[in-house]
């Protein structure tokens, strides 16, 4: 499933706003994404997910995809709240880095933190990669919440509690 229709980078200056050199740390480049469909709702997120779980993000690298940064992080799984994983390692890409931000997506996982991801498969290119459903499915725990992290504008939940998800996220599987 492609949501991505168009995608630009464009450039940033070297120089903070106070006229202060930028640290390496600072993003220097936006991707603009624009959406064929966009998310509309915790069950249509759900719906589009071949699997929601649970899980620490781990390591991390950036390569490039069609000249475009691409984050894959190693994530291990904690539980599997609906849907099944793929046999081997889970590793999720991501478009955008630290660096390149891509600011209608998911932000790139920080190593360690625990996320409830929305996962679905991408072969547009022939290549089998899980991503997040819709650009967009990633909440990071926060006590007993998870709070949404998957890109501006959307009409998601900004959080959800952790004891319920269990039973509310199978329950929107159900046809």
């Amino acid at each position: 499933m492609t949501l991505l229709v168009a995608l630009t980078l464009s450039g940033c200056s070297d120089t903070a706003a106070q006229g202060t050199p930028s640290t390496p740390s600072t993003p220097r480049q936006q991707i603009n994404v624009n959406e064929i469909s966009q998310v509309t709702s915790l069950s249509d997120l759900t719906k589009r997910s071949q699997a929601v779980v649970v899980g620490v993000a781990g390591r991390r690298t950036t390569t490039e995809l069609r000249s475009l940064p691409v984050t894959m992080t190693e994530v291990a799984p904690v539980k599997t709240v609906a849907g099944k994983l793929r046999a081997g390692g889970l590793t999720v890409s991501q478009l955008g880095s630290e660096q390149v931000l891509a600011p209608g997506l998911a932000q790139v996982m920080t190593s360690g933190a625990t996320y409830l991801l929305f996962l679905a498969e991408e072969t547009s290119d022939g290549a089998r990669r899980t991503v997040l459903a819709g650009g967009r499915g990633l909440y990071e725990q926060r006590g007993d919440q998870y709070v949404y992290v998957g890109g501006e504008g959307s009409a998601l939940p900004a959080t959800l509690p952790v004891e319920s998800i269990e039973s509310r996220i199978p329950a929107m599987t159900k046809k």
